[in-house]
């Protein structure tokens, strides 16, 4: 079945993103740096407390409700797997592993361990970030390419 072999692909790429983010996170809180300070590309700890896009929430809200929206993901995952929908099962699953490891850093650090900054024209990221965005885009496109099947 095609959607099994996308899914087990698509796992496996989420838990490699995980540990190759896992491995940067701990570079930047040692210490490596890499790029030009002035503007550019840069590797270096950027602690970030706030929550997506960097809008700010109280600690004691974001350490709450990150949980929860993980829990709604890990249920609709779970759905869609009943469902038969392994493509979608497996891009929330790839979803949930990155919002952990970045509520891992929030627990452990009491923020987010950013490392990438290309300038002050963009908003430092990490990995899991990417992952996350590039996954709700996936599950976007497969919502929407289900929907034109069904007509």
């Amino acid at each position: 079945m095609k959607n099994t072999g996308q899914a087990v692909t698509l796992v496996t790429l989420g838990l490699a993103a995980f540990a190759v983010d896992r491995g940067l996170k701990a570079l930047a809180l040692a210490g490596v740096t890499l790029g030009p300070v002035d503007g550019g590309l840069r590797f270096e700890l950027f602690p970030n407390p706030a929550i997506a896009f960097s809008i700010y929430v109280p600690a004691s809200v974001s350490t709450a409700l990150i949980p929860a929206v993980v829990v709604i993901f890990i249920w609709l995952g779970w759905r869609w797997r009943q469902r038969g929908d392994l493509t979608r099962a497996a891009v929330t699953a790839v979803i949930v592993a990155a919002a952990f490891s970045n509520y891992l850093d929030r627990l452990r650090h009491g923020y987010v361990v950013d490392y990438v900054s290309l300038g002050n024209w963009f908003p430092v990221f990490n990995l899991s970030d990417v992952v996350i965005v590039a996954g709700l885009v996936l599950l976007g496109v497969a919502g929407r390419k289900k929907e034109r099947s069904e007509i």
